[in-house]
């Protein structure tokens, strides 16, 4: 699959997509720290970190797998691009929906961040970007901020809680289920769409469409 082929283009893809998942979730963060919502607690040691590590990294392959480069790519063969810019990421919401005090809200920022990632595949033919994206968004809001993570609440290199309004702060679903996350998200989507080709496409994907 050319969308897996590693080469001159794939740091920069994967630096795209560090920075689109973990420099979301710090601009969320600083703005909830700055409202006075968001509050650490204690610090705790590496190997909290290190725990978030080993749960991102595969949970994060295993779910882009399947849903992006799996069942997107085939709903996109059968249905076209725009058919499967919806149906995958309401594919990926309705998998959240067993997820401890999972809300609205967040279901709808999950399905965003579902056509977020599938617009960073489709424009820059590239696995990598998406599972960078997806694991550092998880990996700094939980293995980091020690925020819940659509509803699961692990310990991460700081300790800490929210206070506020439940649709400014996400409450115990996370940010993720906040209107913060919600309005990044369009931001982003935004950007993707309007960058050139030359910013996002790699040779990879400019061969495969030849």
């Amino acid at each position: 699959l050319p969308e897996l082929r590693v080469d001159g283009y794939t740091p920069r893809h994967v630096a795209l997509g560090l920075l689109f998942g973990g420099g979301t979730m710090l601009v969320i963060v600083g703005i909830l720290a700055l409202a006075g919502s968001y509050h650490v607690d204690a610090i705790n040691g590496p190997l909290a970190v290190a725990k978030a590590l080993a749960l991102y990294l595969p949970q994060s392959f295993s779910e882009d797998l399947v849903f992006c480069l799996i069942l997107f790519r085939l709903i996109k063969e059968g249905l076209g691009r725009r058919t499967a810019l919806l149906i995958a990421p309401v594919l990926f919401s309705l998998a959240h929906l067993g997820n401890s005090h999972e809300s609205v809200l967040g279901l709808l920022e999950i399905f965003t961040g579902g056509v977020l990632m599938y617009s960073l595949f489709e424009r820059t033919g590239s696995f990598f970007t998406v599972w960078a994206f997806h694991f550092s968004w998880n990996f700094t809001m939980n293995g980091i901020f020690g925020l819940a993570n659509s509803g699961q609440a692990l310990s991460g290199l700081f300790r800490s809680h929210v206070t506020g309004p439940v649709w400014f702060t996400g409450g115990a679903t996370g940010p993720e289920a906040s209107i913060l996350a919600l309005c990044i998200d369009l931001i982003l989507l935004l950007v993707i769409w309007k960058a050139s080709d030359r910013q996002l496409r790699t040779v990879a994907c400019r061969e495969a469409e030849a």
